[in-house]
Order: C-alpha cells, then sequence, then structure tokens
C-alpha cells in the first residue's frame, strides 16, 4: 500500500503487527481503523497529509516517524502506547489535543512544530528525547516524573507560559530559549543545566533552583526582567553567565568556586556582589555593570583581563 492516491479508508480488524512503512504516502487516506494491532514499525502513515482520524487502542509501541507530516489530522486514539519512537506527530498543523495516558518513553522531535497542539497530556513520561516539542503552541506544560530533559526542549514555543518539571535533575543544552511569555519557572531538583539555558525569555521575573550546583555556557541570556536572583548550592558556572539581564539587582550566590568568561557583563542594575569562594576569575568579569558599588571577593588568588 505504497503510493496508493485514490483509498480513502482502511479497516483491518484483525491485524496485530505491522512492519516498516506501511501505508506511506498514501494522499487520499482519511480514515485508518486498525483495533487489534499491538505493535507499528517505521514509517507508518508516513506523508498521509490528508488522514484526519486514527485509532489504535492496543497498540503498545510506535517506530519511527509515526504519521510524519500529516497536515489534517485532528483525531489519535492511542491509550495504550508506552513507547514512542522519534519524529512523532512531525509537522501535523490541525491537531489541538492528544492524550497519551500510559506512555513512559519518547524519542527525539516528538510532536515537533504542531502549531494547532493547544493540550498535552504525558502523566507517566520518564524518559523524552531531544528537541521535545519545539515551535509549540502550548501554554501549559506538565511532566511530573521526567528526570532527565534532552537538548532543545521545547525551544521557540512562544505562548509557554507554566511548566511543571518536579523530578528533573538533568536539564540539556537549549532549554525552553527564545519563550517569550513564560514568566515562572521552578525546578526543584536539577543539579545540572547545559548550555543556553532560557536564554531571550523575555518575561521571565521568577526563578528557582534551590538544587543547582553546576551551569553551562550562556546560563539566563538576555531575560531583561529579571531582578532577584539566588542560587544557594551553585558551585561551578560557564561563561557569558548572566549576560544582558540589565534589571537584576540582587545576587547570591554563596558557594560559587569556579567563573567562566564574561560573567555578569552589561548587568546595569546590579549594586553590590559578594562570592566569598571564587579563587580565580576569567577575563571580561563584570563589564559594563555601571550601578555596582560593593563586591567582596576575599578568596580570589588571579584575576584575568579586562
Amino acid at each position: 500500500l505504497y503510493n496508493n492516491k485514490y483509498l480513502t479508508d482502511i479497516n483491518l480488524p484483525k491485524l496485530e503487527i505491522i512492519a516498516d512503512n506501511f501505508l506511506v504516502n498514501n494522499q487520499s487516506l482519511r480514515i485508518v481503523n486498525l483495533p487489534r494491532a499491538k505493535g507499528i514499525g517505521n514509517g507508518f502513515l508516513y506523508t498521509n497529509e490528508n488522514t484526519d482520524e486514527i485509532n489504535l487502542p492496543l497498540v503498545k509501541t510506535l517506530g519511527h516517524d509515526f504519521m510524519y507530516v500529516n497536515k489534517f489530522l485532528t483525531k489519535v486514539n492511542l491509550p495504550s502506547v508506552e513507547d514512542i519512537g522519534g519524529d512523532f506527530l512531525y509537522t501535523n498543523n490541525n491537531l489541538t489535543n492528544i492524550d497519551l495516558p500510559l506512555v513512559k518513553r519518547i524519542g527525539g522531535d516528538f510532536l515537533r512544530r504542531n502549531q494547532s497542539l493547544k493540550t498535552i497530556s504525558l502523566p507517566s513520561v520518564t524518559n523524552i528525547g531531544t528537541r521535545f516539542m519545539q515551535n509549540s503552541i502550548l501554554e501549559n506544560v506538565d511532566l511530573p516524573l521526567v528526570e532527565s530533559v534532552d537538548i532543545g526542549f521545547m525551544s521557540n514555543s512562544r505562548s509557554l507560559e507554566n511548566i511543571n518539571l518536579p523530578s528533573a535533575v538533568y536539564v540539556g543544552s537549549d532549554f525552553l530559549g527564545n519563550n517569550e511569555t513564560l514568566i515562572n519557572v521552578e525546578l526543584p531538583l536539577v543539579k545540572t543545566i547545559g548550555n543556553s539555558f532560557l536564554t531571550s525569555a523575555k518575561s521571565l521575573k521568577n526563578i528557582k533552583l534551590p538544587s543547582l550546583e553546576i551551569v553551562g555556557n550562556e546560563f539566563l541570556y538576555l531575560n531583561k526582567e529579571l531582578t532577584t536572583l539566588d542560587l544557594p548550592s551553585i558551585k561551578v558556572i560557564g561563561s557569558d553567565f548572566l549576560y544582558y539581564n540589565e534589571s537584576l539587582s540582587t545576587l547570591k550566590l554563596p558557594l560559587l568556586e569556579g567563573i567562566g568568561n564574561s560573567f555578569l557583563y552589561s548587568n546595569k542594575s546590579l549594586t553590590d556582589l559578594d562570592l566569598p569562594l571564587v579563587k580565580d576569575i576569567s577575563y571580561s568579569f563584570l563589564q559594563s555593570n555601571k550601578s555596582l558599588k560593593n563586591i567582596n571577593l576575599p578568596s580570589v588568588r588571579g584575576i584575568g583581563s579586562n
């Protein structure tokens, strides 16, 4: 059933296992009903742009490229699925709601570029792959069991207002980049954060990271609304830390030991800075901080240029 341009409906009531590339490029297929299917291989319904309804009540495993580029899909029933491969429902612009109550593991590029999806339920998910839901319009995301967040998590999701990751201990690079509506972030258990964390989150006003110990480069890069930041457990930070955070007036880093390049570059509102444990400072330290009046560095042994 590869390249069947005129097939509109398919019903296979006894089919249980489906191999790779089933129903690829069937441009007229609208309704798919596979009530006994339990496992589906890669490339299922790949580029079937007119499919608008699919029913797979018993499927537990989905391969890669499941319904890749299906622009008219409005209804998906997957109540039993537990494992999802990469590129799940990539570029499906009419889907507004999806409920995946039993899903535990999700591959990369999950629901990426789904411009109409407004609500999603993933109460059982523990592992998610790279570029999770990039370019989405979701306003709220609740992932109560996820412990590790891979690179590119929901970057360029410009409508996001609330996110809940109470179990996460690790966050990869490009986390929630360019999320202009996000106001509050709380990650109570996160200990390590990769590069480019919440860059250009222009509305961010409150953030709580009580367990954070290590962060990569470009932490909170270009976040103009944040005024107070308390990182009580942080020990090591990368380059471009709090670069161009013009409203930041209060900063607490009591356990910080290591500092990267361009620390607090152009933070115009900061007046006091206390770094009791920092021993070595790299170049461009506190450059263009015009309001800074008091600084305490009792343990510093060496300072770089600028």
